[in-house]
């Protein structure tokens, strides 16, 4: 599990926020799964946890943090990789915070370039990327949908997926190879805390002609596989 700008007055009988999730976290999963590692980059964190009796078949657990903030120094933005292998398989797991702002494309982008290219979660001077069959690269990536509110909802409660897909930043900048991997089809609606039918909002709706700030949530799950890439290419010849 994942979780970015998670800071709060930490409770009894815990000393630090960070203490107190990852127990509260545990709490819920309960015995029946046990820690693979726990990673905390300032106000994010990162938990990763198989199942009790599946433990045995974890190894080569690898686990650091990459901070993008003010001159890569500070830990405001960046991202915590973990990876291990399951069996015969390796998976990387990172929970991120890229830059905010809806112009900000491009600090985005570097930003996810950084952490990818320096998570040293293996091999030294291999990408997190390149190293494992599957990556799961998750959290508060900042890209906006740039579309009117009203819009985005009409196209929500039609499920026109594609069409919110063709004002998506980082949709475009995937298609672009700029970040990540090629874009995937949206079939489904995101979870929300408040109505869990609707692709989620960053925030209540706002009246842009005051100026507010309209965009669609942020938080994004990007997921990778080498085998899938792999199976592209030899698709092609």
């Amino acid at each position: 599990d994942g979780a970015q700008e998670c800071q709060y007055g930490a409770r009894k009988p815990y000393s630090s926020c960070e203490a107190d999730w990852f127990a509260t976290l545990e709490r819920g999963l309960g015995p029946a799964y046990t820690v693979v590692r726990r990673v905390n980059l300032w106000e994010m964190r990162l938990g990763l946890y198989v199942r009790t009796d599946r433990a045995g078949a974890v190894s080569g657990v690898e686990s650091d943090t990459r901070a993008t903030g003010a001159g890569r120094v500070l830990g405001n933005k960046g991202g915590c990789g973990v990876s291990f292998s399951y069996f015969d398989t390796r998976y990387s797991f990172v929970s991120s915070h890229l830059a905010a702002n809806t112009e900000k494309i491009r600090q985005r982008n570097d930003h996810a370039g950084s952490i990818v290219t320096h998570l040293q979660l293996g091999e030294p001077g291999v990408d997190a990327m390149s190293q494992s069959h599957y990556v799961f690269f998750m959290g508060d990536l900042n890209y906006r949908i740039e579309m009117e509110y009203n819009t985005a909802i009409m196209n929500i409660t039609k499920k026109k997926y594609n069409d919110l897909l063709r004002h998506d930043q980082l949709t475009h900048e995937r298609m672009r190879r700029r970040v990540f991997f090629s874009p995937d089809e949206v079939e489904f609606a995101r979870s929300n805390e408040e109505e869990a039918e609707e692709f989620t909002l960053e925030r209540p709706p706002v009246d842009v002609q005051k100026g507010g700030d309209n965009r669609m949530r942020v938080d994004r799950l990007t997921q990778g596989s080498v085998v899938s890439r792999m199976g592209r290419e030899d698709e092609k010849g």
